[in-house]
């Protein structure tokens, strides 16, 4: 299913749309939130910025999708380990 609505821009739309400096600008705001995620201990498993993650009208990038979300922090080193940056 699809659910519509018009308070967050997926981030892969939004960042599509972006200039280059703004494009910079939301990858750091990305970058933030997943940062205030850890620190609310929450880890974001599916790695799928473009449409797990969304910018709402204030220009912040906020989660969309909390069923890839873990709260379990050996599962979280558990798949940080077997990811590959």
């Amino acid at each position: 299913g699809e659910i519509r609505q018009s308070r967050v821009v997926p981030f892969g739309k939004a960042f599509e749309a972006a200039s280059h400096d703004e494009k910079l600008e939301l990858l750091a705001a990305y970058g933030n939130c997943c940062e205030q995620l850890m620190r609310h201990g929450a880890f974001e498993t599916g790695f799928a910025l473009l449409s797990n993650f969304g910018v709402n009208h204030e220009g912040k990038v906020v989660a969309m999708d909390f069923g890839e979300l873990t709260y379990s922090l050996p599962q979280a080193i558990e798949i940080a380990d077997r990811r590959v940056w």
